[in-house]
């Protein structure tokens, strides 16, 4: 359709596409994405590609903070962080959900870096030194519709009390979008950061399913969409008054119209189990790998 109306020649299937290396094993109707030579690639400018390999992005349980209130950074120093931000971004915005909670945290020092800060992103490259040749894995064969998992860290940033909403949607058992961000407002409980994420979580739905429908396949089903807060579920399922969230934006309240079109179906997962964990905190290595392999990441051969 396309040449009907362009001068183009047709080079058969794509390899890659802005940079993401893509290869295919039609048999077993599997699809990998990842940007390996882009990641070599930083590693070398940064003179990382030596460093000593790191199990995770950032250690278990850091916590990351501004300088003081008249710390100022070196101008060198500045520029030197920030274009290794600046690069880890396009990588976690690819094919990198794994390092998505480091770089969204990391990201938010940009103006005055501290010496921490530039250890902390030197630990994200030291990470990737181990996993250069990890790529997202679809596997057709399963017929894995999409399916949503939302999570929230309550109160994560110590400069100013926000919570962290991370969400991740697979389909085919690979993640196909993924966000980790700060929200906008403070939340006075755990149950209203979840409730929050969700309701963000809702707005990719919407996108998704829009999506699909232009390019011809129209999802009928409501989309599974699951938390591990059990409290956030509730409120997102029953739309009566409650006196607890009339400090609540109301753009976050339009989850409970999803819902009762039936557009999500939110249910409860353990937490143990819950693979949007991965986008709001720091973990440990077991815990980490476990999440990172729900994404569809992996260094296997397709």
């Amino acid at each position: 359709m396309l040449a009907e109306k362009f001068q183009m020649r047709d080079l058969g299937a794509a390899t890659s596409f802005l940079g993401m290396r893509i290869t295919r094993d039609r048999s077993k109707r599997q699809l990998c994405i990842d940007q390996q030579a882009y990641t070599e690639g930083i590693l070398t400018r940064f003179q990382m590609h030596n460093s000593k390999p790191k199990g995770t992005p950032l250690p278990e349980g850091i916590h990351l903070e501004k300088g003081a209130k008249d710390y100022k950074s070196e101008a060198q120093q500045r520029t030197y962080y920030q274009q290794m931000i600046g690069s880890l971004i396009y990588l976690m915005i690819g094919t990198r959900p794994d390092i998505a909670w480091a770089v969204s945290r990391l990201s938010q020092y940009m103006q005055e870096p501290t010496i921490e800060h530039v250890e902390a992103a030197k630990h994200v490259f030291r990470y990737l030194r181990q996993t250069t040749e990890f790529k997202i894995r679809y596997q057709g064969a399963g017929n894995s519709g999409l399916i949503g998992y939302s999570d929230a860290d309550w109160g994560e940033n110590r400069d100013n009390r926000r919570s962290t909403t991370g969400f991740v949607f697979l389909m085919a058992d690979g993640a196909v979008t993924w966000t980790s961000r700060m929200q906008k407002t403070v939340a006075r409980s755990s149950t209203e950061a979840e409730y929050m994420a969700l309701s963000e979580a809702c707005s990719e739905v919407a996108w998704l399913t829009s999506l699909q429908s232009e390019i011809g396949y129209a999802q009928t089903a409501p989309t599974p969409l699951v938390s591990d807060n059990q409290g956030g579920i509730f409120l997102a399922v029953n739309p009566a008054h409650d006196r607890r969230l009339k400090h609540v934006d109301i753009r976050y309240h339009f989850i409970r119209e999803f819902v009762e079109s039936k557009r999500v179906d939110i249910t409860y997962i353990s937490t143990d189990d819950m693979v949007a964990d991965i986008l709001t905190k720091s973990l440990g290595r077991v815990k980490f790998e476990y999440h990172r392999q729900g994404l569809g990441l992996s260094n296997g051969n397709i």
